[in-house]
């Protein structure tokens, strides 16, 4: 659970960044719309993550064999 809420802050963080330089650039703009969505983007992954945490767990295990306990 922990581990869930930390990636979703460093997540947020950084898609917020680049997504809103890719829109307003590198200056001083970006300064001031970034924390805003920095804080929109944690509002979304934070709930998010503890949906898409196990519905990745379920298809990572469909698509990666892993060994039984015979071997």
């Amino acid at each position: 659970m922990i581990f869930g809420l930390f990636m979703s802050v460093l997540m947020a963080f950084g898609m917020s960044l680049v997504m809103t330089a890719s829109v307003l650039g590198f200056n001083e703009a970006l300064l001031r719309a970034w924390p805003s969505k920095f804080l929109i983007g944690i509002v979304v992954a934070i709930p998010y993550s503890f949906i898409a945490g196990p519905i990745a767990k379920i298809i990572t295990s469909k698509i990666v064999e892993t060994p039984s306990e015979d071997e």
